[in-house]
């Protein structure tokens, strides 16, 4: 009340005072007694500290030790006792009501024994009939995704082959000119060559499975990947089901042993995981390749290699410095010399100065070489090294060709006689 007075003074007196010039306690008195309310709380008090003292008064005998117990202590007890005694009145009370429970449930599921029936029978007509109808639509349309997405690797190889495209013309006009010359370039989807780490990532090869085994795993994707061409999707689809069903069964003793997926992968990866990197594709790859016929540069042979290599430099690069080539008619036979290499030896040298290292004639001779330089180190001299230069024409020069490269002017007659009988 005190506060609410104090407040009203706080709002009313500023207008009191402007208006009338007086205050609100001129006018209003408030008187607050509480001496009575003080004694009243002072008596309670009293009252409620002898009754402490009453109880505490209260002690009982203890054989162990002489400790006074108050009537506090005494009720907590006697509430812990009666709790204990009406745990074990109660028990029966609650084994008698679980069994009412359970008679229950076994009433529910004895009346509904029929229709339970009839729903397994509708699920065992669904797995038997419609079941295998639609999974085999999720695979048609599964398949139709994964040509989708290899007709867009397709457009790819297209952007390449554009890309490249000048290239290809020049390369295929000189293909025209000259039938021994077998380069050109080759745009191709094909399997990365981390494949096999990459899926053998997935499974656990302790594991049984077709996969079980390190070498035996490996030798498996090898024979797998040996049978089908990865640029033609109707393989692909063919090798991702052959994957599959050598997932889903083990031949063991010429038996097929059905296996499950998910026991066959390691901890951390799942089947959704697995098949995210089939399905999607991400083991192909799109490969710009230089070919000499249907070969894959790596698949030649050393020579053969580094001719092709030669070749399209000899072809591609336009620079007019001069050009240090050593040894390239190694691991060739004269044939392709002759037909391969002098013929773009002598167009690349109408444009650059060239320097060949070589023991074969048709490089130095054939090509019409504006100069020959001869080197001879004397080995019982201190490995004295000595050289000789000048053109075809030049008399030494010409009888240092013919017994080195030729082999001797006897040889280079006894072959020549040969060759005309």
């Amino acid at each position: 009340m005190r506060i609410d007075y104090d407040d009203l003074k706080k709002e009313l007196n500023p207008d009191l005072k402007e208006l009338l010039g007086i205050e609100l306690d001129e006018i209003i008195k408030l008187e607050i007694n509480p001496g009575k309310i003080t004694e009243k709380i002072t008596s309670f008090n009293n009252t409620k500290n002898e009754l402490l003292q009453l109880l505490n008064m209260h002690y009982e005998e203890n054989n162990k030790e002489d400790m006074p117990k108050n009537l506090y202590r005494e009720l907590a007890e006697k509430q812990e006792l009666r709790k204990d005694v009406q745990s074990q009145v109660d028990e029966p009370f609650k084994k008698y009501q679980k069994y009412l429970e359970e008679l229950n449930e076994w009433k529910n599921l004895f009346r509904d024994k029929n229709s339970t029936k009839k729903e397994l029978k509708r699920e065992l007509q669904y797995v038997k009939n419609e079941l295998p109808k639609s999974l085999k639509c999720e695979k048609q349309h599964r398949e139709i995704l994964i040509r989708n997405l290899f007709d867009s690797l397709k457009q790819k190889v297209t952007i390449y082959e554009t890309l490249y495209e000048p290239v290809i013309k020049f390369i295929q006009q000189e293909r025209d000119k000259n039938p021994y010359m077998e380069l050109n370039f080759s745009a191709q989807i094909m399997l990365s060559s981390d494949f096999n780490s990459r899926f053998l990532s997935f499974i656990d090869r302790g594991r049984k499975g077709s996969f079980h085994g390190i070498e035996e795993s490996q030798d498996l994707l090898k024979e797998l990947i040996q049978k089908y061409d990865f640029a033609n999707i109707d393989e692909i689809i063919k090798f991702l089901n052959e994957i599959i069903s050598k997932l889903q069964n083990e031949t063991v003793n010429g038996q097929e042993i059905p296996r499950v997926i998910e026991n066959q992968l390691v901890q951390d990866k799942t089947k959704d995981d697995l098949y995210a990197f089939l399905y999607l594709l991400e083991f192909l790859k799109i490969d710009y390749r230089l070919k000499w016929g249907d070969k894959l540069l790596e698949d030649l042979s050393p020579g053969e290699r580094g001719t092709v290599l030669l070749i399209f430099y000899l072809l591609i690069d336009k620079s007019d410095v001069p050009l240090v080539i050593d040894q390239p008619e190694e691991n060739l036979d004269n044939e392709s010399i002759y037909y391969l290499l002098v013929r773009y030896m002598k167009q690349a040298k109408s444009k650059r100065q060239i320097f060949i290292v070589t023991h074969n004639p048709n490089l130095a001779v054939v090509c019409d070489a504006e100069q020959v330089i001869y080197c001879d180190i004397d080995k019982k001299n201190k490995y004295k090294v000595s050289y000789e230069t000048g053109s075809i024409e030049n008399r030494i020069i010409k009888q240092k060709i013919i017994d080195v490269l030729e082999g001797t002017k006897p040889a280079f007659n006894n072959r020549q006689n040969k060759y005309e009988l």
